[in-house]
């Protein structure tokens, strides 16, 4: 598997800070030359394509260092992304997820499709939103409860 190097631009708008992320969040991204952010920051997060140990362990501690930024927002978090969610305290720090995507497959086709999802269409942990191609019914690609498990804990 060819590593793909962890790599973000950031924009600045009217809405606040734009930081797109790409590659492979592991224990070679350097994320100590991440430059200090403020007000509202929003993450996009589709890009990242792979999560390790050490990136957890670099991920937490720059959420940790964003002491500036007053709101974090994550978007179109990858399914990578998803995966750590659920499965790291502190994965996510103060953000809030607003969009995410859900690996799905095609009945008829077998094809498989990242969905973009919204946590406003998850109103039950154990059901997947329905969702429909050309070709028929797509089937969410993991169980519900595991899957939507990080929408609930943070609700709490």
């Amino acid at each position: 598997m060819q590593r793909k190097p962890f790599v973000w631009t950031i924009e600045e708008g009217e809405g606040g800070i734009l930081v797109v992320f790409s590659g492979d969040l592991d224990e070679r991204c350097n994320l100590a030359e991440f430059p200090a952010l403020r007000g509202v920051v929003t993450f996009d997060l589709a890009g990242v394509t792979r999560v390790t140990s050490g990136g957890v362990t670099r991920w937490i501690r720059l959420l940790r260092g964003l002491e500036g930024v007053t709101e974090l927002v994550f978007v179109r978090c990858s399914v990578p992304v998803v995966t750590q969610l659920n499965m790291v305290r502190g994965f996510q720090g103060q953000g809030v997820v607003r969009s995410f995507y859900a690996p799905y497959a095609c009945d008829a086709t077998g094809e498989e499709q990242d969905v973009l999802l919204t946590p406003d269409q998850i109103q039950d942990v154990s059901t997947a939103p329905p969702v429909s191609s050309d070709e028929g019914e797509l089937t969410l690609n993991d169980l519900p409860r595991r899957y939507f498990a990080f929408l609930f804990n943070s609700r709490r």
